[in-house]
């Protein structure tokens, strides 16, 4: 189902010029509602039309029409379809028929179809707008082209629509538009496009007061959860939540809950995301609205989840017949794939083969082919058919990475994220079916391919001899991967590879939050039982049989990047710190590790950045800045450095950075999950 947003659609201020005339009271009622709608709330606009109405009793003045066909137009923006469809379906006078008010109308009426799943009546009626506005209305083209481009997502409508409405000075129409870009651009998979302009128009919007910018906020909250920036999304969905809420508007409200639950569901918070699909269900129910079989489907994901499957069989059947009514093809197969699921579950083997079968046969999105391929992995994996488990699985890699390469680069890391299942699900296949190196090597597609990339080196090897890396490096690689079901670390030596199987995700993340509190007041010390914890569960079943003094080197996974493992305690024969022990070095990717060095002929050459002046209320001085600076520096010979005023990023890049060895910084750091 084409995920809609209604805020931005039904609040389109008047273009042109204004009238030479003084309005009749009526026009200024109907001009002060639509005003109140854009940057007040849909209840101050209808507020208004209802006074005016009640003053205008019977009258069939063209602005009283006006008024109560946008009394019709805002009930719907409450939630009430059904009462308004007649109302604005109902054809005008003839005498008006040729004017702004017959725009109008037919802007409520399109929305209205399209929020009830009827989206090729209403893209159809768009057409007609364009058309009648082309030839007999020109100052209300802009907002047709607005319109088309909202239902269709074409750009090049939008783009029309932005032209003219600056042309025309119509600052409002024209800043409305641009941020029609971020849907647009988010429906046709164009995420990281989406992002960006969204990061540019949000402001204006906010700035302008306009009650569509919390529409907006959750668009790009919508695109930041396809990149897998899960918190980033959180956050701006969120916002969309709160203006829906704000506004009492029951048409946005079930969009934003939905997608609510999916970031839940990717953040493995699976009461959030019931609740959330849950509430979206009943709104959705409540006002006939197209988020209906969406919010069923996802229910029934959950109920799957938790074993619920009578439950689950009633929600995607339903979402299903709901679908197939509207004709609404890609959601269709998306619930297919949850359907089959269910059969996974329910052992009826042979029906989900079909289902998912026939949604590899019939998609032409690359997200329910990749689902239903990682479907039949399980299902074969499930049955014991390896040979087959492995091949599908295969497939969907090769999708989800042949789709990450249409990604812009910036967004590469958190790509993965969004199809984490697919990888889990596989590396737990391997490791079960006893492929220990291989499963080692598919973690590795989730990290190298981008970092190489982003180096600008070549492409990961395709056979990874982990041994002899680990031999080159003459150190202990331990390769971490953080999984919803299990979780693992990979001990890699010169004599092999070796495998211990970790607590899920969930649980790790849960000791990482608490070990996090203790840093943050300042109490770490090696009687502290959370990082005596944390060596137990992360490196203690790994490192049996290192000898001290050796050179660890720590490959982390998801939250592991935030954990200096060098504080980790080891608890016998006494409480201390594992940097008493052992040498622990980072690295991103065995990939990388195992490049071969460039042969030295003269010392590194060092570019030390730092000890800036405060730059930022939210972040300190920080008091040993200085110190490290020297510290470091005495290490190398041959060194640029960029202090205080002087480390400046117009400086940072204008030192030939491909000169330097060693790039040191001595800053404050935040660390995302975008750009890790």
């Amino acid at each position: 189902m084409t995920r809609f947003c209604f805020g931005l659609l039904l609040l389109v201020l008047v273009s042109g010029a204004e009238a030479a005339v003084r309005p009749s009271p009526w026009e200024a009622a109907y001009r002060k509602a639509r005003n109140a709608a854009l940057f007040q709330t849909p209840q101050a606009a209808l507020e208004i039309v209802q006074n005016a109405l009640q003053r205008a009793g019977h009258s069939d003045d063209a602005w009283v029409i006006a008024l109560r066909l946008y009394r019709a137009e805002l009930r719907a923006m409450l939630g009430e379809f059904k009462e308004s469809l007649p109302i604005l379906a109902e054809p005008l006078p003839v005498s008006l028929r040729k004017t702004e008010i017959e725009i109008r109308r037919l802007t409520g009426l399109a929305m209205v179809l399209h929020s009830m799943g009827k989206s090729r009546e209403a893209v159809a009626i768009t057409d007609q707008m364009v058309a009648l506005a082309s030839k007999d209305i020109p100052a209300m083209l802009a907002d047709a082209y607005y319109m088309r481009g909202n239902l269709r997502t074409d750009e090049a409508d939008i783009r029309a629509a932005i032209r003219l409405a600056k042309k025309a000075g119509d600052a409002t129409l024209a800043l409305r538009s641009e941020a029609l870009l971020v849907r647009a651009f988010e429906l046709q998979g164009r995420y990281a496009e989406a992002v960006e302009i969204g990061g540019k128009v949000l402001p204006g919007l906010e700035k302008a007061k306009l009650a569509g910018a919390g529409a907006i906020a959750g668009n790009i909250g919508s695109s930041y959860f396809w990149l897998g920036d899960y918190e980033s999304s959180r956050e701006f969905i969120l916002r969309g939540e709160a203006a829906a809420r704000r506004l009492n508007t029951a048409y946005a409200l079930p969009v934003w809950l939905d997608r609510l639950g999916d970031v839940h569901l990717a953040m493995h918070d699976l009461n959030g995301a019931a609740r959330s699909y849950g509430e979206a269900e009943q709104f959705a129910r409540a006002h006939n609205h197209r988020q209906l079989p969406r919010a069923l489907s996802n229910l029934a994901q959950i109920a799957i989840e938790r074993g619920q499957l009578v439950d689950a069989r009633r929600y995607i059947e339903e979402a299903i017949l709901l679908d197939t009514k509207e004709k609404e093809w890609d959601d269709v197969r998306r619930a297919r794939v949850i359907r089959a699921s269910l059969e996974i579950a329910s052992r009826n083997f042979a029906v989900a083969e079909k289902e998912l079968q026939d949604v590899i046969a019939t998609s032409k999105d690359p997200f329910p082919r990749l689902r239903a391929e990682t479907g039949l992995g399980r299902l074969y994996a499930t049955q014991k058919k390896n040979d087959l488990a492995d091949r599908h699985f295969a497939r969907a890699i090769k999708t989800a990475v042949d789709e990450r390469g249409e990604i812009k680069s910036d967004y590469r890391f958190s790509f993965f994220n969004s199809v984490e299942n697919l990888f889990d699900t596989y590396v737990d296949f391997l490791v079960e079916t006893k492929q220990i190196e291989k499963a080692l090597e598919i973690t590795e597609e989730s990290r190298a391919r981008t970092l190489t990339e982003g180096l600008k080196t070549a492409t990961a090897r395709k056979n990874l001899d982990a041994p002899s890396i680990a031999k080159l490096a003459n150190a202990t690689i331990l390769s971490y991967w953080l999984g919803t079901r299990r979780s693992y670390v990979w001990t890699v030596t010169a004599k092999g590879v070796s495998i211990h199987q970790l607590p899920p995700e969930v649980e790790i993340e849960r000791d990482l939050d608490r070990y996090k509190k203790v840093l943050e007041h300042g109490s770490l010390s090696e009687s502290t039982p959370i990082g005596q914890k944390l060596f137990q569960t992360l490196a203690a079943p790994a490192v049996r049989g290192v000898a001290p003094g050796s050179k660890v080197i720590i490959i982390a996974d998801g939250r592991l990047h935030g954990l200096n493992f060098e504080t980790l305690v080891v608890p016998t024969p006494r409480a201390h710190w594992w940097i008493d022990d052992v040498i622990v070095t980072s690295v991103n990717s065995l990939h990388l590790l195992g490049r071969p060095a460039a042969k030295r002929t003269v010392e590194p050459a060092l570019l030390l950045v730092g000890n800036t002046p405060r730059a930022d209320p939210a972040f300190g001085p920080l008091p040993n800045a200085g110190r490290e600076m020297q510290m470091v520096g005495a290490h190398f010979p041959r060194k640029k450095v960029l202090s205080g005023a002087g480390a400046t990023p117009k400086a940072f890049l204008g030192a030939t950075l491909g000169t330097f060895d060693v790039i040191h910084f001595v800053a404050h750091g935040i660390a995302t999950r975008r750009q890790p």
